[in-house]
């Protein structure tokens, strides 16, 4: 009897481009390519919902996992789409269910999957969205993390979810995140993205708790009316860039700020001729940016918050600088210093990262999930009680 894996990809319906995605693009084809391997055990099955849209998940060639075309989420029809997937799972003959973003099944084995714990640690748990995590959370009993800080996180925010080191499974970053950044390369990029000078990467949103607005508090707090910093800060997403911020980069960086919006392909060549990441985030479920830029040998300035120091400590000193992540006199401080130093991150920085960022984690996802499917008990029914509310069904 074939032992069965649902896996709920409802987080493509909600974005396919983000960090979340990424990591599970790459989880998703390490598991069809384990399956497909002749080591595999033949008597396991996942099936994979594909929710909405999901482009991703219905267009790839996966050869052993089966996708099923599945019912759009709507959080507030959290209550019917519980009931509704669980009856699947009994049709599918199920031992257990696994949602990439937060969904549960009744009457069935649920392992629950955390990235960060940031909403908590910020205390913004009001939103109705963030409320439906909460309940998740108090609903399952063993969870996967995506870093040691996220493990401790569940624990500490949610004293029913155990924290051990068998159930973190690390963003597992693709091979050719670790290849060299070849000088054509970023040539290519530079004549693309017309970037032909000095320049600093600041990746992401500029506000809230990823902290990059220290860096513009920073250089309005500086004084050198004359003296410019030779350098540019090339933004990657995150917000457009208002006019007042472009004026006051340009008047103290001698090539100012422009945001550009670009694949991974193309990220790589920018982290590669940069001169170093900014990145002073203050809570982080993994901090994929820190390991990418390291991985293309470019130099970090962050913060030891939450689980970057898990990135920087395969990384050697002088390779990063760690700030406190409150104080602009520091942040600019440091920036400048780096820019002084200009030191490139070694090949053995890299090789280490690739060790620890790129294994063949789907063994370890599905001899632990087939572990729990044995011991867990489906959630109890204070998720039901919770739901109804939720759903306006009482008042």
């Amino acid at each position: 009897m074939k032992n069965i894996i649902v896996i709920d990809g409802v987080f493509f319906q909600i974005n396919e481009w983000s960090g979340i995605a990424k990591y599970w693009k790459l989880l998703l084809k390490q598991l069809d390519q384990y399956l497909s391997s002749s080591s595999a055990d033949q008597e396991l099955q996942i099936y994979l919902l594909a929710r909405g849209d999901s482009k991703w998940l219905r267009n790839y060639p996966f050869q052993q996992i089966k996708v099923i075309p599945y019912q759009f989420y709507d959080p507030i029809a959290a209550l019917s789409d519980y009931i509704e997937t669980g009856s699947l799972c009994k049709q599918l003959d199920a031992k257990c269910f696994i949602s990439t973003y937060y969904t549960l099944a009744y009457g069935i084995a649920n392992i629950g999957f955390a990235y960060d714990f940031i909403p908590e640690n910020l205390g913004t748990m009001d939103s109705y969205g963030w409320k439906l995590k909460e309940l998740y959370m108090k609903s399952i009993r063993e969870c996967f993390s995506i870093s040691e800080s996220t493990s401790r996180d569940a624990s500490i925010f949610y004293p029913n979810i155990k924290s051990s080191r068998e159930m973190i499974i690390y963003p597992p970053l693709a091979e050719q995140e670790f290849s060299k950044v070849s000088k054509h390369q970023i040539s290519k990029m530079r004549k693309q993205l017309n970037i032909n000078y000095p320049y600093a990467i600041v990746s992401g949103h500029r506000g809230g708790y990823k902290n990059i607005n220290l860096l513009g508090e920073a250089i309005k707090q500086r004084f050198l009316n004359s003296e410019q910093i030779c350098l540019g800060i090339v933004v990657t997403s995150g917000e457009p860039i208002e006019d007042d911020e472009a004026s006051l980069y340009s008047k103290h960086f001698s090539h100012g700020i422009k945001r550009v919006e670009v694949d991974n392909e193309l990220m790589r060549s920018i982290f590669g001729g940069a001169e170093m990441l900014f990145y002073p985030s203050l809570l982080e479920g993994f901090g994929y940016p820190v390991a990418e830029a390291l991985a293309a040998q470019c130099p970090v300035i962050t913060t030891g918050s939450t689980s970057i120091p898990e990135i920087i400590q395969h990384a050697k000193p002088g390779e990063y600088e760690l700030i406190n992540g409150y104080e602009p006199g520091e942040a600019l401080s440091s920036l400048i210093r780096m820019l002084h130093k200009r030191p490139k991150v070694s090949s053995e920085t890299v090789s280490n990262l690739q060790k620890a960022f790129s294994r063949f984690v789907a063994p370890k996802f599905i001899e632990v999930a087939d572990k729990l499917s044995q011991e867990l008990d489906p959630p109890d029914e204070s998720y039901l009680s919770a739901c109804i509310t939720m759903d306006g069904l009482v008042s």
